[in-house]
């Protein structure tokens, strides 16, 4: 019998040193397949018009799809953290891109409610939320200083679906009708299976230009370089390749024992796997930069279970579990019911149909300008994060007093401005108040809370508008439950901020420290 190449072997898993802050390719390539695997996701608001004007279903039943959607894209954090205890990363986010693009396509076979339910709902909503969250926590691993800009670029591109998919699907809408519309979408959502296939080998991009930006801003970044004693629990590295975590003389291990803030423990983020043996005496990994060391053995350091137990004891697990219910549901459904409600309000189809694309332009301002500043200056992370909650109220509160298009596109665009941003960032404040180890497990949890709301969601939602007759009464509820959330967040921020402030002043007597951290960086979040 004629041997392998050696080409062909299975080779020992490698330990490699990624740079920080240089991966670019990570969140490049996932943002290009983003563009395809949320098209479907983005024309939502079009397709339930669609469901109860083709398929003759009352607007309760037509929101089903959308509201399974949105808890099967929650869920799909615990289904990653239990599958990144076999297999890595990248290898996750190209089986949740063949599922997506299999699930779309078998929504077209039927046009029962629980059919397109279970389809382009629970296994389309898993199969993107799962894409969504490797790419993000992928990214988020590579990225220190500029891992708001890194996580922003998919997020964008998500946006950016928004843009052209509502156009897409009325095109095939009229030449192939509804479900051969949905069955050609699921075929082009193919095209991401090779781009995620391309990010088990992350590109090393050196963007001069963005590192001559962030050295105007020194302040905030020497801000940022302040350690604070640590509340989250850092990732485990294994003895054996501490040595390898090294910066110019060896030194990162050490940094990160000693500097475990939020944005440090991305720095030491669940292994990378690279079966490329070839990649490892690359060049490219020669860079005087601090580094990423990832290894196989270490990838069962936090299993689902441990993780979970980790987060019923954190408080701020609780407060962003019901920022992330009423944050999540509230964009759902003012973006579901929009276009229903502008056509309520006397505004024809053609039309009706661009709010989905002002709020496609809405999400990006809000992703391409207030999120990537948010890397300069950590602190407002936060507080913008509770901002976005009171203009949330303020929009849904206004929305049923305008009458003409121009007021409508107005508040539509400042509503998926600060939706826009409060998605993007929200990941980003997990892993600083919490740990990026359990943010896929929380993510998971966040699901399993989002269900009793979106199995009420069609009755809710059918109360108001086939009963009452309107959304208004809808959008006051929702502009409450919004109200309720900031001041939930404004009082557990507060509250944090005085007693990490009392903890650094009790453990340290450094005032260069407790100067650094009024200046430029949140408290953690104190655990039970």
């Amino acid at each position: 019998m004629r041997p392998k190449p050696s080409s062909l072997l299975p080779r020992p898993p490698q330990s490699v040193l990624l740079p920080v802050d240089s991966c670019w390719g990570v969140p490049v390539l996932g943002a290009l397949a983003t563009l395809v695997v949320c098209v479907p996701a983005s024309y939502m608001g079009l397709l339930f018009v669609f469901f109860v004007e083709d398929y003759g279903l009352s607007r309760a039943q037509a929101s089903w799809p959308q509201n399974v959607l949105i808890v099967g894209s929650q869920l799909s954090g615990l289904v990653v953290g239990a599958l990144q205890q076999r297999f890595s990363v990248a290898d996750i986010a190209v089986g949740s891109s063949i599922l997506a693009s299999v699930a779309l396509a078998a929504s077209a076979i039927s046009r029962n409610v629980v059919w397109v339910s279970v389809t382009l709902g629970a296994m389309y909503g898993l199969g993107m939320g799962m894409y969504l969250t490797c790419v993000c926590v992928y990214s988020m691993m590579l990225f220190d200083k500029y891992k708001g800009t890194a996580v922003s670029v998919i997020f964008i591109a998500w946006s950016v679906t928004g843009l052209y998919a509502p156009a897409v699907l009325s095109c095939l809408h009229q030449g192939y009708a509804l479900q051969g519309g949905l069955l050609i979408c699921g075929a082009v959502l193919l095209h991401a299976v090779p781009l995620s296939m391309l990010l088990k080998n992350p590109l090393l991009l050196n963007f001069k230009c963005l590192k001559s930006i962030a050295g105007t801003l020194s302040a905030h970044d020497r801000a940022s370089e302040c350690a604070k004693p640590p509340k989250a629990t850092p990732l485990s590295v294994e003895d054996s390749s501490a040595g390898q975590l090294s910066c110019r003389a060896g030194d990162i291990a050490s940094l990160a024992v000693r500097t475990p803030r939020g944005s440090l423990i991305a720095v030491q983020p669940y292994p990378i796997c690279i079966e490329d043996a070839d990649l490892l005496s690359s060049k490219r990994y020669s860079y005087q930069e601090p580094y990423v060391s990832c290894s196989t053995n270490s990838a069962k350091s936090c299993g689902v279970r441990n993780a979970s137990a980790f987060l019923l004891r954190a408080p701020a697990f609780y407060v962003f579990l019901l920022a992330t219910v009423v944050g999540e549901y509230s964009l759902m459904a003012f973006g579901m019911t929009i276009v229903d409600y502008a056509m309520d309000k006397g505004v024809e189809l053609d039309i009706a149909t661009h709010l989905v694309v002002f709020g496609a332009v809405g999400q990006i301002l809000g992703r391409l300008f207030i999120v990537p500043l948010s890397d300069w200056a950590p602190c407002t992370r936060y507080p913008l994060f509770a901002a976005s909650f009171v203009m949330e109220a303020l929009c849904t509160l206004v929305m049923p007093h305008v009458f003409t298009v121009p007021s409508i596109v107005a508040l539509r665009i400042v509503e998926t401005v600060v939706q826009g941003f409060a998605v993007a960032v929200r990941g980003i404040l997990l892993v600083h108040y919490i740990g990026i180890e359990t943010v896929a497990t929380c993510t998971g949890l966040f699901g399993f809370a989002l269900i009793p709301l979106s199995l009420s969601s069609a009755s809710i939602i059918g109360f108001f508008r086939d009963r009452i007759g309107s959304y208004d009464g809808f959008y006051r509820l929702l502009s409450a439950v919004n109200a309720v959330v900031a001041i939930v967040l404004c009082v557990f921020y507060l509250a944090d901020w005085k007693s990490s402030r009392w903890l650094q002043s009790d453990t340290s007597g450094n005032s260069k420290q407790s100067e650094c951290f009024q200046d430029g960086e949140e408290p953690l979040a104190t655990q039970a």
